[in-house]
């Protein structure tokens, strides 16, 4: 199978714990939800938010055992190279009007680091997806139709009347901690 075949099935992230940024998402699933209940089983959790940094397709226990011990050898070089810069959350989008994300403002070392940690697990093996390129984001609702076989209707669009970009703002900061 091609890298460019593979489909992700899980993926590394920076988890968003910040008590700000929550109830800044909550604040803007709830506008949402005002609007049209019938999207809630589809907003995302506080427990939930994060920032990819990379996916992969692990497919064997063989792969998830690989990738396991790729990520403990090299965790004092990602230690090491945490970036010092904050990420910013700024405004809200969609991706194909399935997902609803809040764009991530980042400084040259948060990329640096994605890059870095990507190069690694590559070089220990890791199956690594990289279909489309990397745009920081966070998730906060992703509509699918649960059960569906065909991936053109596996999901359904975000509501229209959500407003994106500058229309609904939301601005506040993530920290890095070692």
């Amino acid at each position: 199978m091609s890298e460019t075949s593979k489909r992700a099935n899980y993926f590394y992230c920076v988890r968003v714990t910040n008590p700000f940024v929550h109830d800044a998402i909550q604040d803007a699933l709830d506008w949402v939800l005002d609007k049209d209940p019938q999207y809630t089983d589809f907003c995302y959790t506080k427990e939930m938010l994060h920032v990819t940094l990379c996916e992969v397709c692990l497919e064997t226990e063989n792969d998830i055992e690989r990738a396991s011990q790729a990520l403990t050898s090299i965790e004092d070089e990602l230690r090491a190279n945490l970036p010092h810069s904050e990420l910013t959350l700024k405004g809200i989008t969609t991706f194909f009007d399935k997902v609803m994300v809040a764009d991530v403002e980042f400084e040259r070392d948060f990329l640096k680091f994605a890059e870095f940690f990507t190069r690694k697990m590559k070089q220990a093996g890791v199956n690594v997806v990289e279909k489309h390129a990397f745009r920081p984001h966070m998730t906060i609702m992703k509509v699918v139709i649960l059960g569906s076989t065909d991936e053109n209707e596996e999901n359904k669009p975000v509501p229209s009347e959500v407003p994106t970009g500058g229309s609904l703002r939301l601005r506040t900061t993530i920290r890095y901690h070692q």
